[in-house]
């Protein structure tokens, strides 16, 4: 674009002024204003300083001042060219951006030193806000002055039609994050909420009044948990703001399989008191035993430290608990004072088989097979589990498509993808013991980049270049100040401006002079020098109150091999004590294994508990392992879909293997139940009879949690998709593989 310094200027400064921001950063060269003024030889390279001798010979100034002059009357030059010519007239800028630029871990245009992409299509501009990105009343009015600053950019610049301007960071993606979060959990429960309606309408044709039940039983207990929320945690995160999709898919169950019941008595008796009694105390342990199941699961998840499932595990837990007491108590007064005041507004005057009659037979003609197949089944998925792989990236649980991560990718395509650094931190007792230190990190570094086990590094070296790469600048500023007269230095200067026409003031004097000082330093600098000047950005890399010092490492293409970290960790823990290594690729490695060492360990919890409520419900070993084995069977197939179909797990839908267990254990429950009661007489019966209620209760529970693959997050989607393939799974092996197996074991 044209004038793009320009713009750089503009949106810089309008930053730096903005209340919002503690400071903005477009232009290399302000890094070490204060510092640089009068040491600038000690930050050059050897190039550059070779640049700086020829520079200041008397045909380097002369040739100097005549560019200057014909930039100034070219048609294309701008009014930044004009400013820089006249702080800098020997162009010392250029010399200095040579070195920053080789020494920089970015890939940049040197042109004015501003962040400019070598194809010239690209600035970048960093800022840092002062607030944390997740104070979000900040974010907010951080978002509405950035968006002010960026629409008076392009008006400014309107000449540009191809002016394009984005954001990407921390800041973005958390402003990004709130506008997802709060469309994703109203499209969720939206749709978690019209396809249980649509289910209902499709099982309890035109009957209106079960529908309204239903809808205020479930509004009763999702207001009691969001209350008890509200009081243990005061806001919901993104794991826990899913509960209105989960709730509306788990707490129908209860609701469907008590109304369910209460209709078939009723059907025979045509009394309301008999047929809720008879449902209450016959039909209600099992209700009861799958909540207890269901909640003892989700609580397990409290054994985790991640933030996001913690919550999510209590407060769902708290909501299946809040379920069933609506269910048994609110619901089943809802029901009697409906039929109280119209009889036929709630039941059916007969039962309809839904289609349980043909699955009764298969149960009943072919249990051989359905074992067989169920255990080849098995088989097949057991093969495929060691194809699943943990997905460590943290974009794996985040939009499927961010504008942020797009910006983010650009920009690493553009200035090299700095991504996922590494800091290493080193301390002293004093400064020259930190001196010290800090020289060899640096030289360190240099062997790391050179062997490619790092691309490229940020460090105090912008600020203050380490004590040996000063000794040897000081040493070849000796021959330089032989060879190039440094006493003519100043009349050459001002000649060549007379000879060009350029006015002569007091400036030049002084910027002559300061050449001249500069060139003649004789000692090093120290971190006295850093502490003098006022640059909060010197905070990322040195700590003067504590004796710190900072670097930060990235690797190629924004991904650290595992070999590079070991590499890198191995060898700071050879430089001693004082040198010590941290960062979010170490800090996720370390999560990866902690968050999988502790849902194994909820999974296990939850196992056990499960198997005990399971075991005091049916009394016998027996009955309790055969409506665990067909629960087993499901979960292992849904991590062989994961495995088929190349899903990874990650941080998000890792809770899904402990879910899995308290949802999927109910529908064996709800069909061991009734097989016990004394009316039943076969497996093949229980499941005639209630087939009906297990199968809506899967297929509502499919659709709370299958609503979470519209979400934008892909871990929440991804959670959606297990839960749905393992509840699917379950449905099938309750209603076909667990009467097989009572039919073979109790007969």
């Amino acid at each position: 674009m044209k004038n793009i310094s320009g713009l750089a200027e503009y949106i810089g400064k309008r930053l730096e002024k903005s209340p919002f921001i503690e400071y903005a950063d477009y232009n290399i060269l302000n890094l070490n204003k204060g510092i640089t003024a009068g040491n600038f030889p000690l930050f050059l390279n050897r190039e550059a300083l070779e640049k700086l001798k020829e520079r200041l010979t008397k045909e380097g100034i002369e040739k100097q001042i005549r560019q200057n002059k014909k930039q100034l009357l070219s048609p294309v030059g701008t009014p930044v060219d004009v400013e820089l010519i006249l702080q800098d007239p020997l162009n010392i800028r250029s010399i200095m951006l040579l070195s920053l630029a080789q020494g920089n871990s970015v890939r940049l245009s040197i042109r004015h030193g501003y962040y400019i992409s070598e194809d010239n299509s690209m600035l970048l501009i960093f800022a840092r806000p002062l607030h944390s990105s997740r104070d979000i009343m900040f974010v907010k009015r951080l978002k509405a002055e950035i968006d002010h600053i960026v629409e008076d950019a392009k008006k400014e610049f309107s000449g540009n039609n191809d002016l394009q301007i984005g954001l990407t960071g921390p800041y973005a993606y958390a402003i990004e994050s709130q506008i997802t979060v709060q469309k994703d959990v109203f499209i969720n429960a939206a749709t978690s909420t019209i396809l249980v309606f649509f289910l209902f309408q499709f099982v309890y044709r035109k009957r209106f009044a079960v529908v309204i039940i239903a809808a205020a039983t479930l509004l009763a207990a999702l207001s009691w948990t969001l209350g008890i929320a509200y009081l243990i945690f005061g806001s919901l995160n993104l794991g826990s703001s899913i509960i209105t999709a989960m709730l509306m898919g788990l707490g129908i169950d209860y609701i469907i399989h008590i109304f369910n019941r209460c209709e078939s008595e009723f059907i025979k008796t045509g009394d309301i008191r008999q047929a809720l009694y008879t449902s209450l105390t016959c039909a209600a342990p099992g209700v009861v035993t799958g909540a207890l199941t269901t909640s003892t699961a989700f609580f397990s998840i409290i054994a985790t430290n991640f933030k996001g499932l913690y919550q999510l595990g209590i407060v769902a837990g708290i909501g299946i608990l809040a379920c069933l007491i609506s269910t048994l108590l609110f619901m089943a007064s809802l029901i009697m004072l409906v039929e109280n005041y119209k009889t036929g507004l709630l039941f059916r005057s007969k039962e309809q088989g839904f289609g349980m009659e043909g699955i009764s037979r298969i149960v009943k003609d072919y249990p051989g097979l359905i074992i067989f197949t169920g255990i080849s089944l098995l088989v097949l998925a057991l093969v495929q589990l060691p194809n699943i792989r943990f997905d460590n990236n943290p974009e794996a649980i985040g939009p499927k498509k961010s504008k942020v991560m797009i910006m983010e990718k650009e920009v690493g395509e553009s200035f090299g993808k700095q991504k996922n650094p590494l800091m290493i931190s080193i301390s002293a007792e004093d400064r020259e013991g930190l001196m010290k230190r800090y020289d060899e990190l640096e030289t360190i570094i240099g062997k790391w980049r050179e062997k490619g086990t790092i691309a490229s590094h940020s460090s105090l070296r912008p600020f203050l270049p380490p004590p040996s790469r000063q000794r040897e600048v000081l040493s070849a500023l000796e021959g330089i100040k032989d060879s190039i007269g440094i006493n003519e230095m100043e009349k050459v200067f001002i000649n060549a401006l007379k000879e060009n026409g350029f006015a002569i003031d007091g400036r030049y004097a002084t910027y002559i002079k300061t050449i001249r000082n500069a060139v003649g330093i004789s000692k090093p600098i120290g971190l006295e020098a850093v502490e003098n000047i006022n640059d909060k950005k010197i905070g990322y890399f040195y700590n003067g109150e504590k004796l710190k010092v900072a670097a930060y490492l990235y690797p190629g293409n924004g991904i650290w091999d595992d070999a590079a970290i070991t590499l890198l960790q191995e060898e700071i823990k050879g430089l001693g004590k004082d040198f010590s290594i941290t960062g979010a690729p170490i800090m996720f490695a370390g999560l990866k294994d902690s968050i999988i060492r502790e849902s194994i360990a909820a999974s296990a919890i939850a196992c056990i508990l499960i198997f005990f409520i399971i075991y005091m419900q049916f009394k016998t070993l027996r009955r309790a392992v055969l409506v665990l084995i067909p629960l087993f069977i499901g979960f292992t197939l849904a991590l062989g879909f994961m495995g088929m179909t190349g899903m990874k797990f990650n941080y998000i839908n890792i809770g899904a293997i402990t879910l899995l267990f308290g949802i999927g254990v109910d529908y064996g429950v709800y069909i061991m139940q009734d097989y016990l009661e004394s009316r039943q007489g076969s497996a093949e019966a229980s499941v005639k009879h209630a087939g009906k209620t297990v199968i809506m209760c899967a297929m509502t529970t499919i659709a709370g949690f299958g609503s979470l693959m519209t979400m934008e997050y892909q871990g929440m989607a991804t959670l959606g998709i297990v839960i749905t393939a393992g509840v699917a799974a379950c449905l099938l092996c309750a209603l076909f593989f667990l009467p097989a197996l009572i039919h073979y074991f109790e007969k």
